[in-house]
């Protein structure tokens, strides 16, 4: 199994519970969210106290899907639609 030690560390326990327990990547962000996690944006000139919270849960969302990868644990993904 693959490690995680980036910004959300302190989290993973509750990453992976949430998970195991059904929880899609929106209603961990959430939660993270809920107990002060951030994700701002690399755009230039952006200060974080300006995003609104979508944009940070957004955020969150892919930074807990990247946590979810690096632990080897399975996530339900939209496939592109194929072009005719």
């Amino acid at each position: 199994m693959t490690q995680y030690s980036g910004y959300l560390s302190p989290h993973v326990d509750r990453i992976r519970s949430m998970h195991e327990a059904g929880a899609d990547t929106r209603q961990i962000a959430e939660a993270l969210y809920a107990l002060g996690a951030r994700a701002s944006t690399s755009e230039p000139g952006v200060p974080s106290y300006k995003l609104p919270r979508r944009h940070h849960v957004q955020n969150l969302r892919l930074m807990v899907l990247h946590v979810l990868q690096r632990l080897g644990l399975r996530t339900r993904r939209k496939r592109a639609a194929a072009s005719s």
